[in-house]
């Protein structure tokens, strides 16, 4: 299951905030997002303490969160939190699931995003795009998105593309390759391309807490 540790970072003089600009405006950010297993990385500034920044950091499981500590990137870390003299105080939460029912009725929900439609899609192939194909899926989506922007309908692009770089990071694709192009050639038939894209979508919904 994934896990997601919660680091708030205070200080003075605007220091924690100064720090995260920091680690943002040197690509070090960028780099732990890339690593194996990395989920997300995000800092947020709580509206009643200016001095605390939050970090949002989320792993695959714990033999990912091993190897990004062992990796070169927590001696960077450490040095700036050094430089910006900051203090660290830590919550670690493990995935149970996804939201209860009897929580969702408290929820007040937008237009289903596009993630939430691709769900869907993968649940019951047959009843929308016809079989397991990702050809198909993507297919599909383009026109969902192209409705979408037609009636000024909000469909959650920055979601699809935060989802589509997670997935390019996690399997090292550059450029601009498509996911189903590429999984169909990393699998040995569509089937498998299909359950492997359902797999990958679930877990990157969980760890934005979306299931």
């Amino acid at each position: 299951m994934s896990i997601t540790v919660n680091i708030y970072y205070s200080g003075e003089n605007g220091n924690a905030r100064k720090f995260a600009e920091e680690m943002v405006a040197s690509g070090t950010v960028d780099k732990i997002r890339s690593e194996k297993g990395n989920l997300r990385y995000e800092y947020f500034q709580p509206l009643d303490s200016p001095e605390t920044v939050l970090l949002i950091d989320s792993w695959e499981d714990q033999a990912a969160i091993d190897l990004h500590h062992a990796s070169p990137m927590m001696n960077t870390i450490v040095v700036l939190r050094q430089k910006y003299d900051l203090k660290m105080r830590v919550e670690r939460y493990v995935a149970d699931g996804g939201i209860p029912g009897s929580d969702r009725k408290f929820i007040v929900s937008e237009s289903p995003g596009i993630l939430d439609v691709m769900m869907k899609v993968m649940e019951k192939p047959g009843m929308y795009i016809g079989e397991r194909s990702l050809i198909g899926l993507r297919c599909f989506l383009e026109g969902y998105q192209e409705l979408a922007r037609s009636e000024n309908i909000d469909y959650g692009k920055s979601e699809y593309d935060r989802f589509n770089e997670w997935l390019a990071a996690k399997y090292n694709v550059t450029g601009s390759v498509l996911w189903d192009r590429y999984l169909t050639e990393m699998n040995d038939d569509e089937n498998s391309a299909f359950e492997l894209f359902h797999k990958e979508l679930e877990l990157f919904m969980r760890s934005e807490s979306r299931i």
